[in-house]
């Protein structure tokens, strides 16, 4: 059985999803305070990806992919 399901348009969704900037531009926000916090079993992996940049611009830009990422996933 199909069900009636409403449907965003084009500029609905590109709306809800700008919304959700702010949280991805926020992701090393949220990993300090889970840090802060006590919750601290995804460091070894974040810290040890982050080993390979030989510069701070290269983890610059590396944190920048991140933050694209966290983007494209929770749109």
């Amino acid at each position: 059985m199909a069900q009636n399901r409403l449907k965003l348009s084009f500029n609905q969704a590109n709306e809800l999803c700008r919304e959700f900037i702010p949280v991805a531009d926020g992701v090393f926000n949220y990993t300090a305070e889970l840090e802060k916090a006590g919750f601290k079993a995804f460091l070894p992996r974040h810290q040890f990806i982050e080993s390979f940049a030989e510069t701070d611009e290269e983890l610059q830009i590396h944190r920048k992919c991140i933050i694209e990422c966290a983007k494209e996933e929770l749109g």
